[in-house]
């Protein structure tokens, strides 16, 4: 997922840095657009993520990472249609990404269709349900549509999740290393 606030803040324009020096380089080298793109849309550089993903997308029209920037950023700024349809098109890249679903789920969310978001983010949770973001926002789905006890459930399973070492702790390192320079 992105990372946002303040940690996003102090992370993302040193990754923002290393792309700029890659597309400097090779200035349509689509993972570094995609990536540069992605680290616009958690900044909230609207503009500029859209931009890098185009771009990206022109190159390579199934590029994940671009799609993902793009959900990012039109569900942001409330452009719903076109992110439901960049999800689904991120959803036919990688069909088992959970991720996908959860991005799916939040557009729908955000656009105050609760049902298919619900059913969005359970299928997030059946690819991988260690992240307690899914079920925080499964919990926001269920609470919208009166189901208060299972919302509870799902905030107590993510307050559980959040307690136990997961995922490595994000470095922008990893954004740009391992991009292959053609």
């Amino acid at each position: 997922g992105i990372e946002r606030g303040l940690g996003a803040e102090r992370r993302y324009p040193a990754a923002l840095e290393q792309l700029d020096a890659i597309l400097a380089a090779e200035p349509e080298h689509t993972l570094a657009l995609a990536w540069r793109a992605y680290a616009h849309a958690a900044l909230d550089r609207h503009e500029l993520a859209l931009d890098d993903a185009a771009r990206a997308l022109r190159h390579d029209p199934t590029c994940a990472k671009a799609l993902e920037a793009r959900v990012l950023t039109l569900t942001t700024t409330a452009r719903y249609p076109e992110a439901l349809a960049d999800a689904t098109r991120w959803l036919e890249v990688e069909p088992k990404n959970a991720d996908a679903h959860a991005a799916r789920a939040g557009v729908f969310g955000r656009w105050g269709r609760y049902e298919q978001a619900l059913e969005s983010v359970e299928a997030a949770l059946r690819l991988d349900p260690t992240k307690a973001r899914y079920y925080i926002n499964r919990g926001v789905c269920r609470v919208s549509l009166g189901d208060p006890e299972g919302a509870l459930r799902d905030m107590n399973q993510a307050a559980e999740l959040f307690q136990r070492p997961h995922e490595q702790p994000f470095s922008t390192r990893g954004m740009v290393r391992g991009l292959p320079l053609r």
